[in-house]
């Protein structure tokens, strides 16, 4: 019984995970210069809900996410939305053709999502007429940053995915805590 039930919880739980750190982010790395080492907590919790649930499970978990980093944050409505349902949607395809297989790759993914959501997003908010004057300037500040970032990202990724593989095997929404239990189950 409290297997099942943490099971049911694992997404509630991860969501509240998610919001207490999201709160301490945004409050610790708020200052110039720690915001240059800000990491992306929810891209991380979208890049793990792409690797490791089900396609609507994922899909549900990761719009309640992008509602959390909206909340958070300064951009314009929807942004957050649109760039991290691509970084779902391309890591969740990626995953099915590609076959992902380890927490090195996983951490090599968030660092190709940190890429992908930053252009995704300097395309939308051109798009949205956003910039005054020159976008060069945004495009120039991201290129010269992006490649050290998704490294970073990549970097404390690899550590952020352990944790959420333990929290998964805590809450029996992994495949080895599966496979663990059911030699003991009695019929």
């Amino acid at each position: 019984m409290k297997r099942l039930m943490l099971r049911r919880l694992n997404g509630a739980l991860l969501i509240l995970m998610i919001l207490w750190v999201s709160a301490i982010q945004s409050s610790l790395f708020g200052l110039w210069p720690l915001s240059l080492l800000k990491p992306d907590v929810l891209l991380w919790a979208v890049v793990w809900c792409a690797l490791r649930r089900e396609f609507i499970e994922g899909g549900i978990l990761a719009l309640v996410l992008s509602q959390i980093e909206e909340l958070h944050s300064a951009e314009p409505s929807g942004l957050a939305f649109v760039t991290n349902m691509f970084v779902f949607l391309a890591v969740h395809f990626a995953n099915r053709v590609l076959v992902i297989p380890n927490l090195r790759a996983y951490a090599t993914v968030t660092g190709l999502g940190f890429i992908a959501k930053k252009i995704v997003a300097l395309i939308l908010l051109g798009a949205l007429g956003a910039y005054s004057g020159s976008t060069m300037g945004a495009w120039k500040e991201t290129a010269f940053w992006i490649v050290p970032r998704a490294a970073w990202e990549a970097f404390l990724g690899f550590w952020v995915f352990r944790g959420l593989e333990l929290f998964d095997f805590a809450t029996f929404k992994s495949e080895r805590s599966e496979v663990g239990l059911e030699d003991f189950e009695v019929v």
